[in-house]
């Protein structure tokens, strides 16, 4: 009676190592943050305009995205 050869279970794959972020990248971003959140404020409580507080932080945000992939982008690079 013939019998099979076990199967082979695939090669485990390597571990790669996570992309660190360039020095000073971290504080460069809460700065952002945190320059964002104080001038909404500002456009809110000084003429109660909600909206364009809103606005302002999520225009922040973009910003703040788009130095992330930027830099992503880059780090790929070298």
């Amino acid at each position: 009676m013939p019998t099979s050869l076990p199967v082979r279970s695939p090669a485990k794959p390597k571990s790669v190592p996570a992309r660190q972020a360039p020095e000073g990248f971290n504080i460069w971003v809460g700065c952002i943050g945190l320059a964002a959140t104080i001038f909404a404020s500002f456009i809110y409580f000084s003429g109660g305009d909600g909206v364009g507080a809103a606005l302002f932080l999520i225009l922040a945000a973009i910003v703040v995205l788009a130095m992330m992939r930027t830099s992503a982008d880059t780090q790929g690079k070298h």
